[in-house]
């Protein structure tokens, strides 16, 4: 009912989120599950991610403890720029710039908190977060890098770009006052970041080793030691992106230090065992491991692999990411690219021959 029968009064519980009208003792929307009241919302919330009382002013949103990866990016030279070109010639070239930047950023979930004259300070990992954030937010430099460095004003301008990314632990959420306020990351992270970007050189991208923990060995990368970072107290090693490596696999590195003992997995080994001798005697098999995150299952397949590889197999594998969900057969192209041993910066004259030539010793016709 949307009034009280006795007296009249309306008795909706309106979702602030949705518009979705719930019956008075609802605690959270039966439409999409938001909670309908503060107290709910506060005692539902996970212990990392509760509101913490930051003394902000009456009716501003309370803030979040978060682990976010940060990157800041600048355009290189920007002053002389601006002292060489008229102040709306600057403005068209600072915008397009900018929704460049914007573009990349959002096709990696990331969040542009401030743009800041000719600088862009983005979020990964709040407001939205993902497992994979410093992944994503190295990913996104480097198409920047990419797409700015190809680009050219009317004008004949080609600009360059410093990045650079530091992970760490903020408190996120509304600032300001009146009618000017902003969703930011406070906390020692965000200015890291900025130190990092500084030390970049033209169309380069550096991070911190906090960040380069995160990445398990996604990237190729180049060291550049102990640096002191103003304002920070003490010193931070730092590395310089180079390029994605080629790899097809969380655990395609076969790093042994970072794989742990295999305990308690045995009728899951045995049954995959088994199918691996199913394999050998030439009766293929389709096994589904499935289960909650971080419970083992790369850690699973790997075991069985490495078994495989001791048998003489060959071992192929293809894995979906959730950066590229709009790439269907991404597990596929990677997976023959592999094969064909194809790197990312292969010229295609290169991979048509190579191409060409693992056809014909297959026996098959190239057209």
């Amino acid at each position: 009912m949307k009034f009280c029968g006795a007296c009249g009064t309306r008795v909706g519980n309106v979702c602030s989120a949705c518009s979705f009208e719930n019956p008075p003792a609802f605690r959270f929307c039966g439409e999409c599950g938001t909670a309908l009241t503060p107290e709910t919302a506060a005692d539902s919330a996970p212990a990392s991610t509760r509101s913490v009382d930051t003394g902000t002013p009456s009716g501003q949103a309370g803030a979040e403890r978060r682990q976010v990866t940060v990157m800041f990016c600048d355009i290189v030279e920007s002053t002389a720029l601006a002292d060489r070109l008229d102040a709306e010639e600057y403005r068209e070239i600072v915008r397009g710039y900018q929704s460049r930047c914007s573009d990349v950023v959002s096709k990696y979930e990331g969040f542009i908190a401030q743009y800041l004259g000719d600088g862009i300070l983005v979020y990964f990992g709040y407001p939205l977060a993902h497992e994979d954030d410093a992944r994503r937010a190295t990913l996104a430099a480097l198409d920047i890098v990419a797409a700015v460095h190809a680009s050219a004003t009317d004008a004949g301008h080609v600009l360059q770009v410093r990045i650079g990314i530091h992970t760490g632990p903020v408190v996120a959420g509304e600032v300001g006052a009146g009618g000017t306020r902003e969703r930011l990351a406070m906390g020692a992270t965000p200015n890291v970041a900025s130190r990092l970007e500084s030390l970049a050189t033209p169309n380069t991208i550096v991070i911190s080793s906090e960040t380069t923990r995160l990445l398990q060995g996604w990237f190729e990368l180049e060291p550049l030691g102990a640096v002191q970072l103003k304002g920070v107290s003490r010193e931070r090693v730092a590395y310089r992106v180079l390029k994605v490596a080629h790899r097809s696999g969380r655990f395609e590195l076969d790093d042994a230090k970072r794989l742990s003992t295999l305990v308690g997995r045995d009728p899951e080994l045995t049954l995959l065992s088994n199918k691996l001798e199913c394999a050998m005697d030439g009766e293929g098999s389709i096994v589904l491991l499935s289960g909650e995150a971080g419970v083992g299952k790369s850690r699973l397949v790997q075991e069985i692999r490495g078994r495989a590889l001791q048998d003489g197999f060959d071992c192929l594998i293809g894995r979906c990411s959730s950066v590229n969900q709009e790439s269907s057969m991404l597990p596929m192209i990677e997976l023959l690219e592999g094969m064909l041993g194809f790197e990312p910066d292969s010229p295609p004259e290169w991979r048509l021959e190579r191409l060409e030539k693992q056809l014909t010793k297959l026996e098959l016709a190239c057209e």
